[in-house]
């Protein structure tokens, strides 16, 4: 199901915008966002942590999702309380200290625009 959701979301965005060479074909598949910091099941993280990524091909954006629950940052949208912004940056500070006994659920999405026209957005789902 995720995948077909990444090739409907690929499909979408070369249809609305298409190549940028006037065509409508493509065979571009954007790149991962990779190295993310804390990493996966990270343990004695520090209380000051700051959250980091390395760049994705093409990606205009990113939006960053964070919270102690992990069912409600995997299925977070844009107007949920774990949604912490869209952004440039490939770093998130969350604000104050991190509680040493509390376990934190963080991922970001990343998302393409056309021409950097906030108005024709799609998300990248991988």
């Amino acid at each position: 199901m995720r995948n077909l959701l990444i090739l409907l979301s690929v499909l979408l965005f070369v249809l609305l915008f298409g190549c940028g060479d006037g065509s409508k074909k493509t065979s571009y598949v954007p790149g991962k966002v990779a190295n993310p910091q804390p990493a996966h099941n990270a343990l004695d993280v520090p209380v000051t942590a700051i959250l980091t990524w390395t760049a994705s091909e093409r990606t205009d954006s990113y939006d960053v999702y964070f919270g102690s629950d992990a069912n409600a940052v995997t299925n977070a949208t844009r107007s949920s309380a774990e949604f912490k912004g869209n952004q440039t940056d490939l770093s998130y500070d969350p604000p104050g200290d991190l509680s040493l006994s509390m376990t934190y659920y963080w991922r970001n999405r990343q998302r393409q625009c056309l021409n950097n026209d906030k108005r024709r957005c799609v998300e990248i789902h991988n």
